[in-house]
Parts: structure tokens; sequence; C-alpha cells
């Protein structure tokens, strides 16, 4: 469905805090599917490198080669999807993380590869973020999926030195992810009982 010429379409971010145990990694599958996801940012997807995969830190064209930019994990995971009969029915790209830590993730249904034409990748080495050029109605824009580190000092060097130099000023962007930061520390965290 349209609403003036855009379309509606259903975006998720969400930290997985890990994608490697099979019953874990269907059971979302099954849930992205079910609810009828059209975009889907993961974070700390912990799979492994891919020696086949392009160099991190590259941007690279896709050109319909849905394993042109994505890791060979990342592609069995989604092929399995939710299970034999149900696999993720799009495009999947995948950043690798480091040492079975970190790692991100972009998945698009099919209504979302039809509509928005995803066709550049630009991954991070570190695996703290992966962008996807998409267009629409001609217009190029860009989504992000981003896994910020959790010190302050580590987190200002990511955006200003890593990430914001990857971003095309001349796009709209859509960035989900988790940005490791709380905007009410008595609301937003979590902390241990007071001593008795």
């Amino acid at each position: 469905m349209n609403h003036g010429g855009l379309p509606t379409l259903r975006i998720l971010s969400h930290n997985v805090n890990g994608m490697r145990g099979a019953v874990r990694r269907r059971l979302l599958f099954s849930t992205l599917l079910d609810e009828g996801y059209d975009i889907v940012a993961l974070q700390e997807t912990h799979q492994a490198a891919d020696t086949h995969a392009p160099p991190p830190g590259s941007a690279r064209a896709v050109d319909g080669d849905e394993h042109a930019a994505s890791t060979s994990e990342g592609d069995e995971w989604a092929r399995e999807g939710a299970g034999p009969t149900r696999p993720w029915p799009g495009t999947a790209f995948w950043a690798p993380g480091v040492l079975g830590r970190r790692g991100v993730a972009l998945l698009f249904s099919e209504k979302a590869v039809e509509e928005l034409e995803p066709n550049l990748l630009t991954t991070d080495p570190q695996g703290r973020f992966i962008s996807v050029t998409c267009t629409f109605d001609g217009q190029p824009f860009t989504v992000t999926s981003v896994y910020a580190p959790c010190t302050p000092e580590e987190r200002c060097a990511f955006f200003t030195e890593s990430l914001l130099p990857q971003l095309d000023p001349s796009h709209t962007h859509l960035a989900g992810g988790d940005f490791n930061c709380i905007a009410d520390p008595l609301r937003d965290q979590t902390r241990p009982p007071p001593p008795p």
C-alpha cells in the first residue's frame, strides 16, 4: 500500500545478541517472517568472517548478486531462515565482527528489494556498521545498521572517524541500531540493588 507515492514498509532494528544458535536463529527468522518486516537492521549477529567476502571497509556494487557482499555463514543463515521451508525471502547483507563478537546485517524483503533496489554496500572492518544504498523514485538514500561501542570515548571516535565519513551527505539516511547510549539513566539503565 502506498501513501502519496511512498511505499509503506515495516522496519525493525534489533540487537540479537548472537545468532550462532540454530534454535535462536530460527525463532528470530520466524518472527521476522510472521510479522512481515521489510527492512531489518540486526546488531551483534556474531557471524564468522569468510575468506570469499569482500574486504572489510570496502564499498562494493552488488549488481543483483546476492552473495557478492555477504559472508557465507550469513548467507547460510538467511537461506535456513525459520526452517527448511521458510528461508528469508529477499536479500541479506552481512558484515562480520571480530573474534565472534559484533557483526551487523541488513535484511530486505522481496517487496523492499523491488521498491528500493538496494545496490551498494559499505562495511566496517570491525563489524560495527553496514550501509546499503537504495534508490526510490530516482533518488538515492542509504540504510545503515549500527552497533556502536560501549565506552563514550570509543563511541565518539566511531561516529566521527568511522561511520560519518562513510555516509554520503547528498543522500537521505535511515539508520537503526544499538547506539549504546541512554537517554535517561533512571529509566534506561539497570542498576544493582542498593546494599541492605
